[in-house]
């Protein structure tokens, strides 16, 4: 039985697709703290204020404890599965605040736990999307942490219900299986992230070339009726 060597803890935006990953979590659940961007925008899962007001509501410390729990028995499923490299990824609407927070919360509970027995790695795929383009960075760090292709993994659906208070875990059955490759995992993200960006991108210069075409035509227009004022008036 091959033991888990390397954890990648991820986070990500369900605006730019789902990572292939291991085991994907759904934390919109948790309260969104975007609200505190009014006093400052440029916070992020990785702040104090956003962990106080994450951890302050109820429905953080049940869903702690069962994830601890069900992260601990998937590791050693994955390890009796003869699988070294896992792939656990967090996923919220921005993918800045709620995701980043537990994933890093993790990796930081996993170091504890396996006390350099294991290499946990986290990478924040979507943090930077609507702030300044890092893309090419992340990419970068993720080329650089998939020195080697494991073999596949299972891809374990969770859920978890606040109003039970339960984390429920079930495998997918794939067809196809593919490496829990970090590039896999956070490449396609960064590119659906790039051409969110390209989009925006054409959509304001459009929008500015229609608005310098009606200047251009209104500038024509007051051109023409001054030199038609300026005509001499014919009885």
């Amino acid at each position: 039985m091959a033991a888990v060597a390397e954890v990648v803890v991820s986070s990500f935006s369900f605006k730019t697709g789902l990572p292939p990953a291991n085991l994907v979590l759904d934390v919109r659940f948790l309260p969104d703290p975007r609200q505190l961007e009014e006093e400052d925008p440029y916070l992020t899962g990785k702040h104090n204020l956003v962990e106080d007001f994450i951890k302050n509501h109820g429905s953080f410390e049940p869903f702690w404890r069962q994830l601890q729990d069900k992260v601990l028995f998937l590791l050693h499923e994955f390890s009796r599965r003869g699988h070294s490299k896992v792939g656990l990824a967090f996923g919220c609407t921005a993918g800045k605040h709620r995701s980043v927070f537990v994933a890093e919360a993790l990796a930081n509970w996993l170091r504890e736990q396996m006390q350099g027995a294991v290499n946990v790695q986290v990478l924040h795929r979507d943090m930077h999307a609507f702030g300044e383009d890092m893309s090419d960075v992340v990419m970068k760090e993720v080329e650089a942490l998939d020195a080697s292709n494991p073999a596949p993994g299972p891809v374990m659906k969770c859920t978890y219900h606040p109003e039970t208070k339960q984390l429920d875990v079930q495998e997918v059955v794939q067809q196809k299986p593919e490496p829990t490759s970090v590039c896999n995992m956070l490449g396609s993200g960064l590119k659906n992230m790039k051409l969110l960006k390209e989009r925006r991108k054409t959509s304001r210069e459009n929008l500015c070339g229609d608005i310098g075409a009606d200047d251009e035509m209104l500038t024509r227009n007051t051109k023409l009726c001054m030199h038609q004022l300026q005509q001499p008036a014919t009885m």
